[in-house]
């Protein structure tokens, strides 16, 4: 049986676009600090491209729901 995290974030992306409002991207991420959750989902985009990167945390019971193993990322829906 899979082990699942205790711990996850969103993880909000803006990225920069010529002449108009930043796109953004959102990512759950199962990982134990908001740190690692910033520097795991940043290091999707080439370095040259300047995100700006917002983490924060989901609950206990949100966490569950996702069922996340650790490391594991994918597109918040």
């Amino acid at each position: 049986m899979p082990e699942f995290v205790d711990e996850a974030f969103t993880v909000l992306v803006h990225i920069p676009v010529d002449g108009g409002a930043p796109q953004r991207e959102t990512y759950v991420i199962g990982c134990p600090t908001r740190e690692e959750a910033e520097t795991r989902i940043r290091g999707l985009y080439p370095t040259e491209l300047t995100v700006k990167v917002f983490a924060s945390p989901l609950s206990s019971t949100e966490t569950k729901g996702q069922k996340l193993m650790a490391g594991e990322y994918r597109p918040w829906q």
